[in-house]
């Protein structure tokens, strides 16, 4: 199981993402703002998430300030980043973000229902998707 921190300052999204992917069988954790996830790190140092999915305009701290901060910091410059955000456009990788991938707002089921493919941890072990088990076993 993935453990994911959801960095995004409007709760829709969080409840919208958190349901689709809690119910493939990810862990999810939210933060409202850059700073709030930063404490969360500080707070879950020995165990932190796999990945981080993040908005880029947020109060307090925004997601490029927390970008930044992530590189800076070795502790935490090892983890994947995915950006979210209406300021992406979809497929379009603004070279300037250090991130794993780019997703305009509201990422389609198929990106979320992949998102494992990007953890360092688990990209390789995470089960099949009931469709493409059910594709594989009517192909063979």
């Amino acid at each position: 199981m993935c453990s994911i921190l959801m960095v995004d300052d409007e709760e829709d999204v969080l409840e919208w993402a958190r349901a689709h992917l809690s119910a493939v069988g990810h862990e999810i954790y939210s933060a409202c703002n850059g700073e709030d996830a930063l404490q969360f790190l500080e707070a879950h140092e020995s165990d932190p998430p796999c990945m981080i999915v993040s908005d880029l305009r947020m109060p307090i701290l925004d997601g490029w300030d927390l970008l930044n901060a992530l590189k800076l910091d070795n502790r935490w410059a090892h983890l994947p980043v995915i950006v979210c955000s209406a300021s992406i456009l979809p497929d379009a990788a603004p070279p300037v973000l250090r991130a794993k991938a780019y997703w305009s707002r509201r990422p389609s089921k198929q990106a979320l229902d992949r998102i494992h493919e990007h953890c360092l941890r688990h990209h390789q072990s995470w089960p099949p998707l009931a469709d493409e088990a059910a594709t594989t076993k009517a192909a063979g």
